[in-house]
């Protein structure tokens, strides 16, 4: 939810949860004192979008000056940990950090018939192939 007016925000989540009591809340704060308030109302997930553009530009700026990539996730990953500190419950803060990883990752799709000896097969790359190398996976239909 993107309400901005923290009073609403509360009303819709004291609606939603007597209609769906099990349904995820992600909403959205715009202070540090929002985010905990957020949370205290048993929102599974806030984010600041002022907050995320900040991180995204200093993950760019980083990768410009050629930071390692994993360093760069880090980073972001402690920002934000220190930012939000809250121990996510649902799994949708693991979520957040896959989704974080799957930005750096150059990731190609190659259909391979069903009828193929490779159908099914997790592929490995061999250590020799130098840093950043990693397993080649398929994913079976």
């Amino acid at each position: 939810m993107t309400v901005a007016a923290y009073a609403d925000v509360r009303n819709i989540v004291a609606a939603v949860r007597q209609m769906h009591p099990d349904l995820p809340v992600i909403a959205r704060a715009d202070s540090s004192d929002a985010v905990r308030d957020l949370y205290a109302l048993g929102i599974q997930e806030v984010t600041s979008p002022e907050f995320e553009a900040a991180i995204e530009m200093t993950r760019q700026a980083l990768l410009y000056f050629h930071v390692p990539a994993t360093e760069v996730l880090s980073v972001a990953s402690a920002i934000r940990h220190e930012r939000y500190l809250q121990a996510d419950q649902t799994g949708l803060a693991l979520m957040s950090q896959l989704n974080a990883v799957a930005r750096h990752l150059d990731v190609d799709w190659v259909s391979v018939p069903a009828e193929s000896p490779l159908d099914g097969k997790t592929l490995e790359m061999p250590s020799s192939a130098g840093e950043g190398a990693g397993p080649l996976l398929r994913r079976s239909s």
